[in-house]
């Protein structure tokens, strides 16, 4: 022991009944180690001296169980000499240096366990750090110009020159460009001076200054100024894994656990397909629960993903299909499963599996209702039910209920018309109408790289309808969003990635929340509120109460109710559960003042206004033209339904991404400058009917001079397309 002086742990060991000792490699007694004042940090102790015989085995095997009892799990065997016969030890330990592990549990295995985490990620994979990718965000400016963006500003001014002054001294040049600095250089201004020391004047360096700060993080300000310059980077002590080391010294096949979680589920199962059954039940039958389970998420075209996919990452659909597998696996019977739209992000041939295993499901005696604008789908149902006819106010009712069969026959159901005419095969010439003349202006791709796309080449034409198709998981996102849409709105162009043509700028339209407050609604973010106040405040009755359009707004100004604030809702504060929205007991959820509710427009208040749908909000304003073409582009898009004050945080991915669409369908003017949208699966949600009135919408903007790429799997928008790129041929590394 460390702590024990020598002479005493002689002494311990004497009156335990030791006699001798093992050190300076000769055999001694212990007595004569402590009258020589032996005085080293490690000693061997020898428990018995024996010959191996067949009359001693018993006392050789209390001999080795005592040793390795008292030698916490390690003793040796030596001979005469004091030669090491045999090392010995006593569970999980090293054959060569005796290091000792942990027996495997369940939870060594985890990263949400901290038995099994690393310990610097805390089972994350990622640490935060400073990005210098933020703090220098443009490498092609000087330091005299501001290279260094952290230190830009009134607040930290001052260490910028600091920087200069001590460039001067160490003869680094300002008016080069950081890129072109060298490598000494650039050490130095990140590093700071070797010979630093607070208080010295020499350089401290970038790091230094943000580790200064971060001892300051119990400050508001400092917090938010540093959120501004970290990234998120792969942990270097797990590599990504997220597991401790020490749960990484377990291997099955050469794979260690976090080696499986990254193949691709249908590499897996090719892998543990090969595992041979061994007739034990407890171990068959963990190896065919992985099998079974991982096959479901095979059928439904998830066989890309790999099983370290981060959930945040997966679509709506993807997430959605994985719930279902887990349904699918715990063999429930007697159950309802609701789902709402499954096919999304799904290609047509993946259809044809989700289609199987939901028979599967209701074959096993269970009832799955699936709300689906997909023909396959609805083909395949036994029974189909239309809510209509007509969305918003017009709809609510059940239009139709019977078989597929019937459906088809129907003279009132809009869906039954569609699958009577095949929509994929019958498109009006409205919506075919095509630009004459083909373009002559292209994106041209060089060899471009990114996770399953590799060495990329070709060239996408511009001022097109551009349709990008392929397999779930063949890499459409991430040509669209990883190497297009990132690289055409980072500054500088990406080596491999040119234009023809001089975007005024690039736009990506996904299925992202566009706002998560309560406050904004259609009419505000598609800026046709604007003038609806401007004419309340010109209403002879405003004028003679006083009030201005500013009044109207339930965002700001002295109209909107006091209590509430303009949202026509309290919250209250519910201790354990989620928080309750109550109707304001003052403006009784009517959002303005009782004075400013009896200023008419119309003949209709300002909350009769924001109740109004956008459809018959358009028919009412047309002497405002902002407002009408505003309203109008909002029905083109197949959102007429929606009211003027509803709450965008309420919108699905599908309408929210249609709002966003309307922004740019009413900005983008035929003359003004190019622009490029990029937008990501805009049918999600919508019914055949309305796929033609948004394919009519996304051809005005076409005709208006600017270039379209969509990823779609859609049949109507694929035939509509001026040019289709096809990625594959399969999915993850197979495309």
């Amino acid at each position: 022991p460390s702590k024990l002086p020598s002479d005493e742990f002689l002494h311990f060991l004497m009156q335990a009944g030791h006699v001798r000792a093992f050190s300076g490699m000769a055999y001694n007694r212990i007595e004569d180690l402590l009258n020589s004042k032996w005085e080293e940090r490690s000693l061997f102790v020898v428990v018995d001296r024996l010959t191996a015989k067949t009359a001693e085995k018993d006392r050789l095997r209390d001999a080795v169980a005592l040793a390795i009892s008292n030698g916490q799990g390690l003793a040796e065997l030596r001979n005469s000499e004091g030669k090491i016969i045999k090392g010995l030890h006593e569970g999980f330990r090293s054959h060569v240096d005796g290091t000792a592990f942990a027996p495997p549990t369940q939870s060594a295995f985890s990263f949400n366990s901290s038995v099994g985490a690393c310990p610097e990620c805390k089972g994350f994979g990622r640490v935060i750090e400073i990005d210098p990718r933020l703090v220098i965000p443009d490498e092609s400016i000087t330091l005299a110009e501001g290279a260094i963006k952290a230190f830009s500003g009134k607040v930290y001014g001052h260490c910028q020159r600091e920087l200069e002054f001590a460039c001067r001294e160490k003869e680094v040049c300002l008016h080069t460009p950081w890129k072109s600095l060298r490598a000494q250089d650039r050490e130095f201004i990140w590093q700071g001076d070797p010979e630093y020391a607070e208080g010295n004047g020499k350089w401290y360096g970038i790091r230094t200054f943000f580790k200064w700060l971060e001892r300051k993080t119990y400050k508001m300000h400092v917090r938010v100024y540093l959120s501004r310059y970290r990234g998120y980077f792969e942990c270097p002590s797990c590599k990504g894994t997220r597991l401790k080391n020490e749960s990484l010294h377990w291997k099955w096949k050469t794979f260690t656990l976090p080696d499986l979680y990254n193949l691709p589920i249908d590499d897996l199962i090719h892998e543990i397909s090969r595992f041979r059954l061994s007739g034990n039940q407890k171990i068959d039958l963990p190896v065919e629960n992985i099998k079974s389970r991982l096959g479901y998420l095979q059928d439904v075209g998830l066989g890309y993903l790999s099983l370290d996919r981060s959930a945040r990452s997966l679509s709506g659909g993807e997430t959605q299909r994985v719930n279902l597998t887990a349904c699918l696996g715990s063999s429930l019977t007697d159950t309802l499963f609701a789902l709402d739209e499954p096919t999304i992000g799904l290609h047509g041939q993946d259809i044809g599996k989700l289609i199987g295993i939901l028979k599967a499901l209701a074959k096993a005696g269970n009832c799955v209702c699936v709300v689906e604008h997909d023909e396959q789908v609805i083909r395949a149902a036994d029974r189909v039910i239309e809510i209509g006819p007509l969305p918003g106010t017009n709809g609510g009712e059940i239009s139709f209920q019977g078989t597929v069969g019937q459906l088809i026959k129907s003279k009132k159901s809009i869906t039954g018309k569609w699958l009577h005419r095949n929509a994929s095969q019958n498109l009006t010439n409205e919506t075919l109408k095509k630009p004459s003349g083909r373009s002559k202006s292209f994106l041209h791709l060089n060899r471009l790289s990114r996770h399953n796309i590799s060495k990329l080449t070709g060239r996408i034409p511009l001022n097109e309808f551009v349709c990008i198709a392929g397999v779930s998981g063949s890499g459409k996102s991430t040509l669209l969003e990883d190497l297009i849409f990132k690289n055409m709105t980072q500054g500088g162009r990406m080596d491999g990635l040119e234009s023809d043509v001089n975007f005024a700028e690039t736009v990506m339209i996904d299925q992202s929340s566009v706002v998560r407050t309560p406050r904004s609604n259609p009419a505000l973010y598609s800026d046709a509120w604007g003038p609806i106040k401007e004419a309340f405040g010109r209403t002879d009755e405003a004028k003679r109460n006083g009030f201005t359009a500013s009044d109207f707004s339930f965002n700001s100004g002295t109209g909107r109710c006091d209590a509430c604030s303009g949202l026509g809702y309290e919250v209250v504060e519910m201790q354990f559960l989620a928080d309750l929205q109550v109707p304001c007991s003052h403006c009784e959820g009517k959002r303005f003042k009782s004075d400013i509710l009896e200023i008419r427009l119309d003949g209709l208040s300002v909350f009769e206004i924001l109740g109004l749908t956008v459809e018959d909000a358009a028919k009412i304003f047309q002497q405002l033209p902002k407002t009408k073409r505003k309203l109008d582009a909002l029905e083109k898009v197949g959102l007429g339904y929606l009211t003027l004050g509803q709450p965008l945080n309420t919108l699905s991915g599908g309408e929210s991404q249609r709002l966003k669409l309307v922004k740019y369908l009413t900005t983008l003017r035929k003359g003004s400058a190019p622009s490029l949208l990029l937008i990501d699966e805009p049918t999600t949600g919508l019914h055949m009917e309305d796929v033609q009135r948004l394919l009519s919408c996304l051809r005005d903007v076409v005709n208006a001079g600017h270039s379209l790429f969509v990823i779609e799997h859609n049949q109507q928008v694929l035939q509509s397309a001026d040019w289709i790129l096809e990625l594959g041929p399969g999915a993850g590394k197979n495309g």
